[in-house]
């Protein structure tokens, strides 16, 4: 899966911004925007083309991406970047105060030594913040990949609530939040909102699974 996986973003990588869904990134950099502090140390494991790092403002930030193509498309310079496999990270142990990805998990064979390695390189009492789409909506997800409203999804396998819960119920995490985001990921801005205004009474219905949690 490892090198399909890369294989699929080394291809779109000329486009890949182009074909990310906006509103879902302006979304995505909101809810890791409360996570970061500028006295922070940052990482993003999948960091893509660097668009939401280079927005965050931090002490140090650092990105890391399997893809080389979608690395030579970095948009800014403000930050280190280096190629690396998210299941291996090539990286200190207890070095950073806040680690995050997005749209990540679903593209690793092995989610769970993904989300530890996330956890080794995170300083006790660090944030780490994960978004994911919503395995649970499987089948409406498949329908927006073929509709183009966001970026072709590639090899992949979309993990529902409970095994994402499966996967952060360890001793070395307090669970701070698992909710669903992004109800309306495209139409006028005025369903956007609405969409947004929902998803503080009907927490069950989103998009995107969205995680914070505290190591201990």
């Amino acid at each position: 899966m490892k090198q399909e996986v890369l294989s699929h973003y080394d291809s779109i990588a000329d486009e890949f911004t182009n074909l990310s869904n906006k509103y879902c990134n302006s979304r995505y950099l909101k809810e890791i925007r409360k996570c970061v502090k500028p006295s922070d140390a940052a990482l993003e494991v999948g960091c893509g083309t660097g668009l939401l790092l280079s927005s965050l403002k931090a002490r140090r930030k650092v990105g890391c991406d399997l893809s080389s193509g979608l690395l030579s498309q970095l948009r800014s310079r403000n930050f280190w970047a280096v190629q690396a496999d998210a299941e291996n990270l090539p990286l200190k142990d207890s070095s950073f105060d806040v680690v995050y990805s997005v749209n990540l998990l679903e593209h690793v064979p092995h989610p769970k030594k993904a989300v530890s390695e996330c956890i080794r390189v995170l300083k006790d009492g660090g944030r780490l913040a994960i978004i994911t789409p919503n395995g649970d909506w499987g089948p409406i997800l498949e329908v927006a990949d073929r509709l183009g409203l966001k970026a072709p999804e590639g090899p992949h396998h979309f993990l529902t609530t409970g095994s994402l819960k499966e996967i952060l119920l360890r001793e070395e995490l307090e669970l701070i939040t698992l909710r669903k985001i992004v109800i309306v990921p495209n139409g006028p801005q005025f369903l956007k909102r609405l969409g947004e205004r929902l998803e503080n009474h009907a927490r069950g219905l989103g998009f995107f699974h969205l995680v914070v949690a505290k190591k201990r």
